[in-house]
């Protein structure tokens, strides 16, 4: 009997489950939906009379409808090489046993082999077998390990039972299953890629018949962790393609002529078992730009490299699939049609993707009731792929850790708790720890324990940052709807100590934006276009983890005004930092935040509209300012009953808050001290904090004293 196979559910991969719908006795009269003896289920055989591919499932249910057609899991659908749409018939299947199933997992080295066991009895049980088929099974963190059934006996479509032997092949590994519906979001580059790169390749006749040939090459270009090795295995899947993977580090050799007859072997074996896609990871290891490079080697590799994929032209089913995250270096001749026809950019993914990531990789945890993906995905700005698997690591091994203390763990090993359930507080431990890779390389954080509750005084600032900073930052899209533009620069200047980097740091805060601090004078390099290099690199890392604040501390040591500089460097280095706060006008969701004492030397071109288009005076703190600084920096302390706030408000006249906090901590120190340090004996006098008044009193300098007739000016 034929049917046509409807869709697939997602949420039965790996299950082989089948759902009937139709006539309900036609079915039943054919002998399918019938239990067995010492069986639970009914079994069917379903059959791809375009190329008699055949698999077993596991009859879900039976549905009375108008129309005859079939819902299965949509690793079924890859056992038949079908599609949703194609027409299949189905057989009843009359179940046994099997006595012996063989497999081969991917990732054999990551679980141990008695872990394997445990789960293919889980995960399998009850599933009909046949050999060549590839089934997920899942670990308690969430990772996918393919499970490949080498043989089964004594038949093919046998039922795995509790009885079954099973025997791991450790001579082999299987391959991942994973098509491009296992990439979490990037949905318009995965429709590009199948429009683009896949159509043609399975339906060539076609597109030749209107004169278009297949693409020879893709470059997937993106930050490392996004997904575009995953993508080119997601591709190869699809089509049901030779996999061959040209590995940079095989390529290059010592002898001569041994790296090109790499690269030769890998074309010529791709090409005697098409269709296949050639995978080169990180192509700008072995095809970076002739002209930059001195070995005469490497000019070699990059040359051969161009001539195989030449050599493509005449077939219409080799693809090259290429990789980088620095696609400026490339040669040039890799990167023109004919070669590498499309360059995707797989970016970091939005709050929409990030959710739609989220739930695969969670698919198969156990979560409790508190874990909310929307909010997880809201607080993942700038997180990859890679970072979201790992933040889903982390979370099982917190839940682990809090049922399975270290020492328990340590010696001897506990029963494995299946039902283990990963909770809210699991994953709030674990976004403490997991931060987005493609920011490591700079100051990155989320302040996560700053508000206005750590900020004395400065209350008219507060209210101006809040109304035209914050509410701008948190909500762009409505803004433009009235016709204002996001916020492009803030600019805080003031003595140092008022409390400028706090203010940065509690706007990234209250605007949920990643946090990236520079201090001027880390940017300087003495070699030729480095410091101008850095800060594109900075500012294009910074678009990537959108929504992010870049914060330049002590921005005038790399902005002075041009022209008085001894040096044309500094001057490269303001026209750089010029050039890319300009580029905001298409990055809605970065704002960079400078701060200064010294601003009289700021170049005049960055203090425009558009580009810092607020300029905040954070001055010292006048008395009711200072006497909250005090509040916050006492309130933790064991204090005497003979504490005067009024006094040592009086006391610390021209004090910043950094020397209020200086103040605080000598006291306590002094107090602790006294108390032979022993905390119950531990008590702040006022005394304790006059002498620590008088002490830091005179660390300040006639330098240090504010200008208060520059600082007093009116900059907006």
């Amino acid at each position: 009997m034929n049917i046509i196979i409807k869709s697939t559910k997602s949420e039965w991969e790996g299950m082989a489950y089948v759902a009937i719908y139709g006539d309900v006795n036609k079915f039943r009269s054919t002998g399918i939906g019938q239990v067995e003896t010492n069986f639970k289920d009914s079994y069917i055989i379903l059959r791809n009379t375009q190329n008699n591919k055949e698999c077993g499932g596991i009859i879900k249910t039976i549905q009375p409808n108008k129309e005859d057609f079939i819902e299965i899991d949509p690793c079924l659908l890859n056992d038949l090489s079908a599609a949703a749409g194609s027409d299949v018939e189905i057989l009843p299947l009359k179940p046994i046993s099997s006595k012996q199933v063989r497999i081969a997992v991917s990732k054999s080295d990551f679980v141990n082999p008695q872990e394997i066991q445990n789960l293919c009895k889980t995960y399998l049980a009850r599933h009909p077998l046949k050999s060549g088929q590839r089934k997920p099974i899942y670990l308690f963190t969430g990772d996918k390990i393919t499970v490949e059934i080498l043989e089964v006996q004594p038949e093919d479509l046998a039922i795995f039972s509790a009885s079954t032997q099973l025997i791991i092949d450790t001579e082999k590994t299987a391959l991942s299953s994973e098509g491009l519906e296992e990439v979490g979001g990037l949905e318009s580059e995965k429709k590009l890629i199948r429009e683009r790169i896949l159509l043609p390749i399975i339906q060539p006749e076609f597109f030749s018949a209107h004169g278009i040939r297949p693409p020879r090459g893709i470059l997937l270009c993106g930050p490392p962790g996004c997904g575009k090795t995953m993508i080119a295995r997601g591709l190869s899947e699809e089509i049901k393609a030779n996999f061959v993977e040209l590995n940079p580090s095989e390529v290059f050799n010592s002898l001569y002529g041994e790296s090109e007859k790499v690269i030769k072997e890998k074309f010529t074996k791709a090409k005697g078992k098409t269709p296949a896609i050639i995978l080169i990871d990180e192509i700008d290891a072995i095809g970076g730009s002739r002209t930059a490079t001195r070995g005469d080697l490497e000019r070699r590799v990059v040359t051969t490299l161009l001539t195989e994929m030449d050599g493509l032209r005449s077939l219409g089913n080799v693809i090259v699939v290429a990789t980088t995250n620095t696609p400026d270096v490339l040669d040039l001749a890799l990167r023109r049609p004919g070669r590498l026809d499309y360059e995707i950019h797989i970016g970091v993914p939005d709050k929409k993707g990030r959710m739609d990531i989220l739930k695969k990789k969670t698919k198969h945890m156990i979560l409790s009731d508190d874990v909310d993906l929307n909010e997880i995905a809201r607080r993942t700005h700038g997180f990859v792929g890679a970072d979201l698997m790992m933040l889903c690591r982390e979370a099982a091994f917190e839940a682990l850790t809090r049922e399975h203390p270290i020492e328990e763990l340590v010696g001897k090993r506990p029963e494995v708790n299946t039902g283990l359930q990963i909770s809210k507080r699991d994953f709030d431990n674990a976004l403490n720890r997991v931060k987005p890779s493609a920011l490591r390389e700079f100051a990155v954080e989320v302040p996560t324990n700053l508000g206005w509750k750590d900020v004395g005084g400065l209350a008219s600032i507060k209210d101006t940052i809040i109304e035209e900073i914050i509410q701008v930052l948190n909500d762009p899209e409505s803004f433009e709807k009235v016709g204002i533009t996001p916020v492009k620069g803030i600019l805080l200047y003031g003595p140092p100590g008022t409390g400028k980097t706090l203010i940065a740091r509690i706007i990234a805060n209250e605007a949920e934006a990643n946090f990236i601090s520079i201090k001027g004078p880390e940017v300087l390099s003495k070699w030729f276009g480095e410091s101008e290099q850095r800060i594109r690199n900075l500012f294009s890392k910074a678009r990537e983890s959108s929504p992010c604040i870049i914060f330049f501390d002590e921005i005038d040591a790399i902005s002075a005004a041009r022209g008085k500089s001894i040096s044309d460097a500094a001057d490269r280095v303001v026209n750089q930092l010029l050039t890319e706060m300009d580029g905001f006008e298409t990055s809605k969701h970065v704002c960079v935040i400078a701060a200064t004492n010294r601003m009289e030397l700021i170049d005049p071109a960055l203090l425009r509209p558009g580009r810092f288009d607020y300029q905040i005076e954070v001055p010292l703190p006048d008395e009711a300012g200072r006497q909250e600084i005090f509040r916050i920096h006492l309130k933790s302390k064991p204090l005497a009953d003979d504490i005067d706030l009024a006094k040592l408000v009086l006391e610390s006249s021209q004090f910043s808050g950094a020397h209020i906090a200086e103040v605080c901590r000598r006291a306590a120190l002094t107090a602790f001290r006294e108390a032979i340090y022993v905390v119950p004996n531990t008590k702040v006098q006022m005394r304790h904090l006059l002498d620590a008044i008088e002490i830091v009193k005179k660390t300040i300098s006639d330098v240090e004293k504010p200008k208060t007739g520059f600082f007093r000016q009116d900059r907006r």
